[in-house]
């Protein structure tokens, strides 16, 4: 073979694999500081009914890939009932006992430990955390079972916590949820909201203290 023909094979190997190299390169996705690729979007989380009557009713939902880190305990003190599309059986005059929250091991988009005081928010999968500067959206899902008189009854809800993370804790906290899903074999007598409730809650005094 001549010289002139290899080194054509020879240059058109470099061709092929410095276009394979740009080719690998160009498809990996970058992850920005504070972000992660796994983390889905919060309209893949939750209902796009609560979405619309949260940013409808409170604002905008804090959005960002750097959100403040949250780690603490805090208590939400007075805890308000502010909205709901059920008034009748969830009257907001209705002041509810105080409820302590622990958030722990943030990691970018992910919390791995959050921790309710009321028995129903415990989550079952990935809890995510956007925001940016010091507003944040904590948004998640959670499967909670509850056997009663011999029924069983699963509850799938749909979580979210947004506010303005101080010092001396968070401000102007929002807290709502909505019944995405219900498996009742009681034939009703013992579900007490049925799909597509949504609630909405707020701290009394805007404040939510550190503990």
């Amino acid at each position: 073979m001549s010289k002139h023909r290899l080194f054509h094979i020879a240059f058109g190997l470099i061709i092929v694999l410095g276009m394979n190299g740009c080719l690998k390169e160009g498809s990996e996705t970058i992850v920005y500081l504070g972000y992660e690729n796994y983390i889905p979007p919060i309209e893949d989380v939750i209902p796009q009914e609560l979405l619309k009557v949260y940013s409808d009713s409170i604002g905008e939902i804090p959005r960002g890939y750097i959100p403040p880190n949250v780690e603490g305990s805090f208590v939400i003190n007075p805890k308000h009932r502010m909205l709901s599309n059920n008034l009748i059986s969830w009257p907001l005059e209705v002041i509810e006992p105080d409820l302590t929250f622990s958030i722990s091991n943030q990691h970018n988009g992910v919390i791995v430990n959050l921790n309710f005081s009321e028995a129903t928010t415990t989550p079952s999968d990935s809890v995510y955390i956007m925001g940016h500067d010091e507003y944040f959206t904590i948004y998640y899902r959670e499967i909670k079972e509850f056997v009663d008189e011999g029924f069983t009854t699963v509850v799938t809800r749909g979580m979210i916590l947004t506010g303005e993370i101080h010092q001396e804790g968070i401000r102007n906290l929002r807290y709502a949820d909505i019944i995405i899903d219900v498996y009742d074999d009681s034939n009703g007598l013992i579900v007490q909201y049925p799909a597509g409730q949504y609630f909405i809650y707020k701290d009394g005094d805007e404040l939510s203290n550190r503990l």
